[in-house]
């Protein structure tokens, strides 16, 4: 988990690692863009103060490595449109321990 701070405080958090996902080992309706090691990034969240925390996040993270596959919720549009904008490819659907759905997404800075 990491947090962003700034002189007002904390601004945002997230998880980052890098490493197997065991909900990406199978993927729905699509596939992965490469077996490559990769990054994941889940749970970003914003106070919602400061624009372009999220941009700021996704720089950290590709600045670790430059294959990163994130998912989200059919209803999180803003998440969908951010990972769009950002060279992300829907890819296919994952689903959680848990059951639920996710729809998963994929960026490779070198071959994107």
């Amino acid at each position: 988990m990491y947090v962003l701070v700034d002189e007002d405080g904390i601004q945002a958090s997230f998880v980052f690692y890098c490493g197997i996902d065991p909900c990406y080992n199978k993927i729905y309706d699509g596939q992965w863009l490469n077996d490559e090691p990769y990054g994941v990034i889940h749970r970003i969240a914003t106070r919602g103060l400061k624009k372009h925390m999220a941009d700021i996040v996704l720089e950290y993270c590709e600045s670790k490595i430059d294959n990163i596959r994130m998912d989200t919720h059919v209803d999180n549009k803003p998440m969908q449109n951010f990972m769009l904008k950002h060279g992300f490819k829907h890819v296919g659907t994952i689903y959680l321990k848990n059951g639920q759905s996710r729809l998963a997404f994929h960026c490779n800075l070198n071959k994107n």
